[in-house]
């Protein structure tokens, strides 16, 4: 398959428009944003599923106050982010339009390629065919404003091999999978997202590529397409001028296998994971089971105080409370079957306690972990407020708070 690109609005004469086309546009396409656009590079089904929904684009969230600033980092070298005031589980840190959006992948024809020769690796195969596309997402940097270009160049570069720009190298160092989005026929491509997103797209934010990495992270970035923004939350409790981190891959992987996929970044995670590694915290990590289907814990309408005793649920219980524990002591808040984990044995607890659930410091524990884990992972609405409102709906549904006690949660 070939791919054309063309600046919106400006097609060449008589061009049928197809949905693979490659478009340059921005994002808001509308005069001067007050929070500033993106510029992007999608097929023309992406751009009009942003476009097209309703209202868009939704104002920016931001939170009440400022919650982070940039500084050196010790830990990581270069630059970080830290937190200006103690942060909560579950409260926005900061939104930010990203300044550029590219597919996750290199897009070339790989049908009218040479074969890969047995002696070259497929990252120097790779390395042949970066210079194009790299003049490519050139055009999407050329078309950014001055000042955004300017915060562009300041991010790290550590993909210096990819040609002599270093556009491409940038949004591969950088870049962050963008929820929601997915990048027509991406079959005759060659990859440079994880596998994970392969048919994807990748933003790059001022903001959020000053978060440096850490396999035991502290917040978690959504992409919120109604607004076309990355928000930035804590996934537990951060206090006052503790570093902000996300993770850059797939942190379940043991120690010395992180530590590999991390060189080519140029520097060493600092988490107590890395720093002092054990056989029992990769034991912990490889033993974290993400399919929450396959733990067959969604039949909690068969849950009564009659059948709590019954073998089937003894072992639920014990299987859900294990899992907490792994996740909580190598500090993967993150992952989104948390909450799941969570409410498992939110109900149980409340099956077992009844009214005295609401006084029970520990079973309200969890409470309030799964409601902060809710407001991460669902992250819908417009308004900050709003996004706990629906948590809190969430809990009380299922029977797990009261409306009195929804002034709580805040405190």
């Amino acid at each position: 398959m070939s791919y054309t690109l063309y600046e919106s609005g400006s097609l060449p004469p008589h061009h049928v428009p197809k949905e693979h086309d490659l478009l340059f546009t921005s994002i808001p396409p509308i005069e001067r944003p007050v929070d500033g656009w993106c510029e992007a590079v999608v097929d023309r089904r992406t751009k009009t599923q942003i476009v097209s929904q309703p209202g868009f684009p939704k104002p920016l969230l931001h939170p009440v106050t400022l919650r982070c600033k940039q500084a050196p980092s010790s830990q990581a070298g270069g630059i970080g982010t830290f937190a200006t005031e103690k942060t909560r589980a579950g409260e926005l840190v900061f939104t930010e339009r990203p300044l550029i959006m590219v597919p996750a992948k290199i897009v070339v024809n790989v049908s009218t390629l040479p074969p890969r020769p047995d002696d070259m690796s497929e990252d120097e195969y790779m390395q042949r065919f970066m210079p194009a596309n790299d003049e490519r997402y050139q055009v999407a940097f050329e078309r950014m404003i001055p000042q955004n270009q300017e915060k562009f160049m300041a991010l790290h570069n550590a993909h210096t091999k990819d040609g002599p720009n270093t556009v491409l190298g940038i949004v591969r160092t950088n870049g962050v999978h963008a929820d929601g989005l997915s990048f027509r026929d991406c079959s005759n491509g060659l990859r440079f997202g994880s596998a994970e997103h392969l048919e994807s797209y990748t933003a790059v934010g001022a903001g959020v590529a000053r978060l440096n990495h850490s396999c035991s992270p502290n917040v978690s970035i959504k992409f919120d397409l109604p607004s076309f923004a990355l928000r930035v939350y804590a996934v537990r409790d951060i206090r006052q001028g503790d570093e902000l981190f996300m993770s850059y891959l797939d942190t379940l992987q043991p120690a010395a296998k992180r530590a590999e996929k991390l060189a080519p970044y140029g520097f060493q995670c600092r988490c107590l994971s890395c720093t002092q590694p054990t056989e029992e915290s990769d034991r912990r990590r490889s033993k974290i089971c993400l399919d929450i289907k396959r733990a067959n814990l969604f039949d909690l309408d068969h849950l009564s105080p009659n059948n709590l005793d019954s073998p089937i649920w003894k072992e639920k219980f014990r299987f859900a409370t294990e899992q907490l524990s792994y996740i909580e002591k190598e500090r993967l808040e993150s992952y989104p079957v948390y909450p799941h984990y969570l409410m498992f044995v939110s109900k149980i607890w409340h099956a077992k306690l009844g009214e005295s659930f609401f006084q029970n410091k520990m079973a309200q524990g969890y409470v309030r972990k799964l409601w902060a884990a809710y407001v991460v992972e669902l992250a819908c609405t417009p308004d900050e407020e709003e996004d706990k409102q629906v948590a809190e709906s969430i809990l009380l549904t299922q029977g797990l708070i009261k409306p009195v006690t929804f002034t709580i949660l805040y405190e």
